[in-house]
C-alpha cells in the first residue's frame, strides 16, 4: 500500500509541475504566432481616436457632376488665375480646371464658404 500511495503522490506532484512548467501560450497552426507573440505586435499599436468635423457648403446641388464634362475636359488647363466657384463650393483656380473636375456650373470668383473635408 505504501508504494501506490507513493505513486499517486509522485503522479499528482509530475503533473503539478508540468502545468508550471508549460507556458500559457497557444499556438495557431500553419503559423509561428502564438498568443503572446500577438500581444507583443499589437502592443505595437496605439488606440487613436480621431474625430473630423466636415464643413459643407450651405446647398450642393444634386446634380452638379457631368460625365460627359469630364471626358471632354481632360485637357492641360495651364497657370491662368482667374478664381472660379464650383457648384460644389469648391475654388477652382480657372473656368478649365472647374470643367476637367466635371462641374456642370460655376461662377466667377472665389466661393463665399469653401467645402472643406471632402
Amino acid at each position: 500500500m505504501r508504494i501506490s500511495g507513493l505513486f499517486v503522490l509522485f503522479i499528482i506532484i509530475l503533473t503539478a509541475s508540468c502545468k508550471l512548467i508549460q507556458p500559457d501560450e497557444h499556438h495557431y497552426p500553419g503559423t509561428n504566432k502564438t498568443d503572446s507573440s500577438f500581444v507583443a505586435e499589437s502592443a505595437k499599436f496605439e488606440k487613436v481616436e480621431k474625430k473630423v468635423k466636415l464643413e459643407t457648403a450651405e446647398v450642393t446641388p444634386v446634380n452638379c457632376f457631368s460625365k460627359e464634362v469630364y471626358d471632354k475636359n481632360q485637357v492641360d488647363c495651364g497657370i491662368e488665375l482667374a478664381p472660379v466657384c464650383g457648384c460644389n463650393s469648391i475654388t477652382y483656380n480657372n473656368e478649365c480646371e472647374a470643367k476637367k473636375a466635371g462641374l456642370k456650373s460655376y461662377k466667377k470668383g472665389r466661393c463665399p464658404k469653401e467645402a472643406s473635408g471632402i
